[in-house]
């Protein structure tokens, strides 16, 4: 096994876990496993996502609050991602409501990210799993088609008093919802948690 790049963009080091991570990979490297932390910061972004596209094998996020643009732009990318999405306050809704269960990115917490990056690091193939979804996802949920929907549904509602229920646009169950218009994103994370592996 080769050499096992993470990288991880902190805007922010305290709100984004910064420490643990760091720590986490320096433990692994005691261990003995190949792989190196690419911590980037006060870097443009076209030059982030040019490194992220030809020489990361996982990005980590953040540990502490749910998924952002660094994560979407790591997803679109094909890359396995590392995020905490495990705060019930939440992400219970978010799964409830909306498409947080087709979501392939690897929760992770301050705890956790150890274990985490263990398996990725062990599992190759489950990274390329995971990149695929990933990709899928972001071309699912975050691309231009899928806001120009979402605002398109919530200006009608504002501006023109449509009877549009905006707690549905996204509803698993309902049959007509944007997520059930295309195919599923098929992952083998159960709540965005790695089964059977760790």
């Amino acid at each position: 096994m080769g050499l096992v790049k993470i990288f991880h963009a902190p805007n922010h080091r305290g709100l984004k876990g910064t420490e643990f991570i760091v720590e986490a990979v320096n433990q692994l490297v005691e261990e003995g496993l190949k792989v190196e932390l690419v911590l980037i910061e006060k870097m443009q972004n076209h030059e982030l996502l040019e490194l992220l596209r030809n020489e990361a094998d996982i990005l980590v996020d953040q540990l502490l609050f749910g998924y952002g643009l660094n994560a979407i732009e790591g997803m679109a990318l094909g890359l396995p991602v590392v995020t905490n999405l495990e705060n019930e306050e939440y992400t219970r809704a978010f799964r409830r409501y909306s498409y947080l269960n087709e979501c392939p990115a690897v929760s992770g917490t301050p705890e956790s990210i150890l274990d985490v990056l263990r398996v990725l690091i062990a599992k190759p193939d489950l990274r390329k799993q995971l990149g695929l979804a990933n990709r899928k996802y972001a071309e699912k949920y975050h691309s231009e088609k899928t806001a120009t929907f979402m605002f398109s549904k919530i200006y009608d509602k504002i501006w023109n008093n449509a009877s549009i229920n905006l707690m549905s646009l996204f509803l698993p169950l309902d049959r007509s919802s944007y997520n059930n218009q295309s195919d599923k994103i098929v992952h083998p994370l159960f709540e965005n948690k790695i089964v059977n592996h760790l």
